[in-house]
């Protein structure tokens, strides 16, 4: 069984150790300055708690909360990704700098015991459901896909909500800043810490 968790300044254990797996994000979906020696894993922690507050962030990144893939021991294993852009991940374009092109880019991603959590996405103007099962690839990057699948390492989440597939960040910062009905759409950890920070323009408790 696996769990999220909210990125705060008491890791859990084995992130240290997931971060040197995922390396200095040569994909450009994984990696961390703790890699390259830019920051402490200290200071890593206090920039993803910092990163759903708008006022803390450089001009042009959109707030966002950070979680850990925990296991049943409650250790860190994996970085979540959604089906929206699960596609991005077998994109050539974004490995150009790797003499090994995609392969390299992969096999730094995937060493060891890194994975990668795909949750279901709604497409909103369609309706239609995307899942890690139902990318469609084509050539050869549909051959690796297929295998890191069926190996395990990229994995589809199964247990989730179908009624929170509508939900956007963006309808939820909205609600927040308006003052609306917004607590029912995230767990009840997220709640307190955007309550406790006054993340997204919330009032603070």
């Amino acid at each position: 069984m696996i769990g999220l968790e909210a990125a705060s300044l008491d890791p859990p254990s084995g992130l240290g150790e997931l971060l040197a797996e995922l390396g200095a994000g040569e994909n450009a979906f994984g990696g961390t300055p703790v890699h390259a020696g830019e920051a402490t894993l200290e200071e890593y922690l206090q920039q993803c708690c910092d990163m759903p507050d708008r006022s803390k962030l450089e001009p042009g990144l959109v707030p966002q909360t950070v979680f850990w893939v925990l296991n049943a021991d409650g250790e860190a294993i994996g970085m979540v990704l959604g089906a929206n852009i699960l596609r991005e991940l077998f994109d050539e374009r974004y490995y150009e700098d790797l003499s090994g092109g995609l392969l390299e880019g992969m096999g730094r991603l995937f060493k060891r015991q890194v994975n990668v959590f795909v949750h279901p996405w709604l497409e909103p103007d369609t309706d239609r459901l995307h899942t890690a099962e139902t990318l469609d690839l084509a050539g050869p990057e549909a051959t690796l896909f297929r295998y890191l699948l069926d190996q395990n390492r990229i994995v589809g989440i199964e247990d989730y909500d179908p009624e929170l597939l509508s939900i956007r960040s963006d309808m939820v910062r909205q609600a927040i800043r308006e003052g609306g009905d917004w607590e029912r759409f995230l767990a009840p950890r997220v709640v307190e810490l955007i309550r406790e920070r006054g993340f997204f323009g919330c009032r603070r408790d």
